[in-house]
């Protein structure tokens, strides 16, 4: 039961483990290219937020998985609710 937001905590997750390597690489294009996007200690900041928010989600969503559970409103969201 892969969601959006399933995908979205991974793709954070990965970002903030590689973030030295992130950096080191826009680094080295803006030395190359000029005007290289660049990630500000406040972005770095909101994607930590963003994980912290929706770890609760990939847990439950791990667990209903594994039961062979499928439905969001019916297994997933009364377990956020009641954990709460």
């Amino acid at each position: 039961m892969a969601h959006r937001w399933d995908g979205v905590y991974r793709l954070v997750s990965r970002a903030l483990q590689l973030r030295p390597a992130i950096r080191e690489m826009l680094a080295e294009q803006g030395e190359m290219f000029g005007d290289a996007p660049a990630f500000s200690s406040g972005t770095w900041k909101r994607l930590k937020e963003y994980k912290t928010l929706l770890e609760p989600f990939q847990v439950v969503s791990k667990q209903a998985q594994a039961k062979g559970e499928s439905t969001l409103s019916k297994k997933v969201w009364p377990r956020l609710v009641g954990s709460l």
